[in-house]
C-alpha cells in the first residue's frame, strides 16, 4: 500500500528541495512520521550537519461526502525546525516549497496520482519554551486522491 507522505517525501527529494538524513548536501533534513516529534537540527549532531529540519506528519483530513467514497481529503502537517539566527531562510525553504505543491492538480507525487494539493494552513510561528533551539514553524497542506490510487500496482 502506497502512503501519502513517503510519496510526498519522495518528491520533495526529486526536487532537491531536501535530503535524507545520512546523506551529505546543503538542503535541508526531511523526516516523515517520526515516532519521537519533530527532530531540531542540533538534534542531529552524529547524523547530519543541516540548520533547518523538515517533519511530515498526518494531521487529519476531510470525512467523506455522499457520492464521494472513492476520494481522500488528507492533511499533512509541514513542522519546520531551524537553528537560531536561520529563520529567514527557513521562510525561503518554506516558500519553495510552496512554490512546488500550491495549487498543484492533476499530477503524480512520487508514484501517487494527487488531484489537487492546496495550501490549508500557512506557515506561522510556533512559540516555544526552549527558544535556544532555534524556531519552529509549521504549516498544513490540504491533498485530494483518489482511495485506489493508494493500492500496489
Amino acid at each position: 500500500m502506497k502512503r501519502l507522505n513517503k510519496n510526498l517525501a519522495d518528491y520533495l527529494l526529486d526536487e532537491d528541495l531536501v535530503r535524507l538524513p545520512y546523506n551529505a548536501g546543503d538542503e535541508p533534513v526531511i523526516f516523515v512520521e517520526p515516532t519521537d516529534g519533530a527532530p531540531a537540527p542540533d538534534d542531529l549532531d552524529d547524523t547530519a550537519t543541516t540548520d533547518i529540519t523538515l517533519t511530515l506528519t498526518t494531521s487529519g483530513g476531510v470525512g467523506t461526502p455522499p457520492y464521494e467514497g472513492f476520494l481522500n481529503r488528507r492533511l499533512t502537517r509541514f513542522t519546520f525546525r531551524c537553528k537560531k539566527g536561520k529563520e529567514k531562510d527557513l521562510i525561503d525553504f518554506s516558500n519553495n516549497i510552496d512554490a512546488a505543491l500550491d495549487d498543484k492538480r492533476a499530477w503524480i507525487m512520487g508514484d501517487l496520482r494527487i488531484e489537487i494539493a492546496q495550501l490549508y494552513v500557512p506557515l506561522q510561528l510556533i512559540n516555544t519554551t526552549y527558544t535556544d533551539q532555534g524556531a519552529v514553524y509549521q504549516s498544513e497542506y490540504f491533498f485530494l486522491f483518489r482511495k485506489a490510487s493508494l493500492e500496489e500496482e
